[in-house]
């Protein structure tokens, strides 16, 4: 069908919309040439377009009041985008942090080799049983929220709320941690040393808020991208490392096991051995965070059992293998780790300090980058993680209700408003004394990892023993192949973990290393989260108590309230101020 203009008709020329699209020359009355400015048009409708979708995917998603009166079974309308290729890096190489790159100096300083590499597969062991559990119950109930929604139905309320926002808390607080980690590493290049660390977290916070804009789909892309490249570096140290000790470098000298007997294997006692299962809870933290995407995948049960037994090969390939590497040629005694530095720099990573060691050159530069966006990674998967849990939250009436919104776009505006702002605290803090800051919020994280898990696998002991009760457990879609057997493993370990840190809390007058009152102090820190939990429990108990008491309170046995349409016989005084008191008074 072809379309006409005033100046077609008066130039007895008629073009179609195809012509008019591809640029055809457009005579005018004047015999001006219009074609010219049709590219413009187009631009500018294309901007307009392009302002007006961009406003419009701020507003409330039509379905967001809907489903957030669903309660505990309601599914907030976030955008199923995920790809499964996005889910399959996100599973192999999404929870390789800061904690294996530069956490695991402060474990093998605390507890020595052979602490950290047997704290670190017991840890593995615990959080292969929890995943396999999670995946379980996330394919019987697969909404966003995962294991908050699960403690809540699994196990009760308060213990879902208690442990809900302390997975939110966190991941929360893992932001500022990383801008704080972003801040240290960058404090390797000494060109940079006058720039100020508000300056660097606050271009990193920025770019943590552009990936979130886009939404899930932003998230995905990102992560698979962080991930290849982590990847990539961790098997690359990994050759480099059996090189060097096998003499390979500048120096030429063999290695062997020659630091497993000098300092010694198990240098820091049984309170550096507790110390190095809560930085390993760390640095395993947001494997769990598989789950918790599955939500936003369109297919599930497809994609997510694939995904799990990835966990394995990571645990085995990623973590156990760089913990054996780092252990044969970094002395846990080496002043550069960040337990004996006084000024916490990427020097402290035990990846950067073998290389330095060897005397290969640039390298150590290039896995410094890559540290970098490991942290750039795990603080955008922080936001991811905390937001939805956020969500979940609201949704199950147990955080403020605007905490729910979603827009048409599928993003958590208020949420991911929340999380970029407490980013920006550790920016207004001026980042001071950035290796306490990054110790004590790296030690709340660590347990508060183990309670997540330990909640995980008690809601997957409560759910079997109900499919059991009520003849489903043949029915599930996916069954754990350690069955209930593994969550009582799971829930042994993360039990004995939280004992032994109360031990250590109480016996750290004998423990070398809290020898002053800062270091007395750090102790304390570790063991915070759990007292945290136990408020956020008690809270939810006694409001839920009380609010309940409210309804259920006798107020119609033997009360006269006013009938229907009966009008009380003192009546409010209107007017001024003064009348108003005069009545009350008189």
């Amino acid at each position: 069908m072809s379309s006409t203009s005033s100046s077609d008709v008066e130039s007895g020329e008629t073009l179609t919309d195809t012509e008019r699209e591809a640029g055809a020359a457009v005579p005018s009355i004047d015999g001006v040439d219009e074609s010219a400015n049709i590219p413009r048009r187009k631009l500018r409708q294309r901007l307009h377009d392009w302002v007006d979708e961009t406003i419009d995917g701020f507003k409330e998603h039509d379905r967001s009041r809907q489903e957030a009166a669903y309660g505990a079974t309601g599914e907030p309308p976030l955008r199923k985008n995920l790809k499964t290729i996005q889910m399959q890096f996100i599973a192999f190489g999404g929870a390789i942090g800061t904690g294996l790159f530069v956490g695991c100096g402060q474990a093998l300083a605390a507890g020595g080799p052979g602490s950290l590499l047997l704290g670190f597969l017991i840890i593995g062991l615990d959080l292969l049983c929890t995943i396999y559990s999670l995946a379980e119950m996330t394919l019987v109930l697969p909404i966003s929220g995962a294991f908050v929604v699960h403690a809540t139905r699994f196990i009760n309320k308060p213990w879902g709320f208690a442990m809900g926002w302390n997975y939110a808390m966190q991941w929360l607080i893992i932001l500022p941690l990383e801008l704080v980690a972003l801040t240290i590493v960058f404090k390797y290049w000494h060109a940079v040393d006058k720039v100020p660390s508000a300056g660097l977290a606050l271009i990193f916070w920025l770019v943590i808020i552009i990936i979130n804009l886009f939404g899930v789909r932003g998230y995905g892309e990102a992560e698979m991208l962080f991930a290849i490249l982590k990847i990539i570096a961790v098997v690359g140290f990994f050759v480099l490392g059996v090189a060097i000790d096998l003499g390979a470098g500048k120096r030429g000298t063999y290695i062997g096991g020659m630091y497993w007997h000098d300092p010694g294997a198990f240098t820091g006692g049984w309170c550096g051995f507790f110390t190095v299962l809560v930085i390993a809870a760390f640095t395993f933290s947001g494997t769990e965070m598989l789950c918790l995407a599955a939500g936003e995948h369109p297919e599930p049960i497809e994609v997510l059992p694939k995904a799990v037994k990835q966990v394995f090969w990571r645990i085995f390939l990623f973590y156990a293998l760089s913990i054996i590497t780092v252990c044969l040629v970094v002395p846990c005694k080496d002043p550069r780790l960040i337990e004996h530095s006084g000024d916490a720099n990427a020097g402290a990573s035990p990846f950067v300090i073998a290389i330095k060691n060897s005397g290969v050159p640039v390298l150590d530069s290039i896995l410094n980058t890559v540290i970098l966006i490991t942290a750039l990674s795990v603080g955008n998967t922080s936001v991811y993680a905390s937001t939805r849990v956020l969500v979940a939250l609201s949704v199950q009436h147990q955080a403020p209700k605007v905490l729910s919104y979603i827009d048409r776009k599928g993003r958590p505006q208020f949420a991911l408003l929340v999380a970029f702002i407490f980013g920006l605290l550790s920016i207004l803090s001026q980042l001071r004394d950035n290796n306490a800051l990054f110790t004590r919020l790296l030690a709340l994280s660590g347990l508060s990892s183990i309670i997540t898990w330990g909640s995980i696998c008690l809601a997957h002991i409560r759910f079997r023993k109900a499919c059991d009760a009520q003849k489903l457990t043949e029915r599930l879609p996916y069954k754990s192949p350690f069955g209930i057997w593994g969550s009582y493993i799971g829930l042994l370990i993360n039990c004995g973990v939280i004992v032994g840190q109360f031990a250590q809390v109480i016996f750290a007058v004998e423990w070398s290393h809290v020898s002053t009152p800062s270091q007395m102090e750090l102790s304390w820190s570790y063991f915070v989260a759990i007292p945290l939990f136990a408020l956020c429990y008690w809270s939810y108990v006694v409001y839920e108590r009380w609010s309940g008491e409210m309804l259920t309170m006798d107020l119609t046995t033997g009360t006269k309230f006013l009938r229907p349409g009966e009008r009380r016989r003192h009546r409010v005084v209107k007017g001024a101020w003064w009348k108003k008191v005069y009545d009350v008074l008189c």
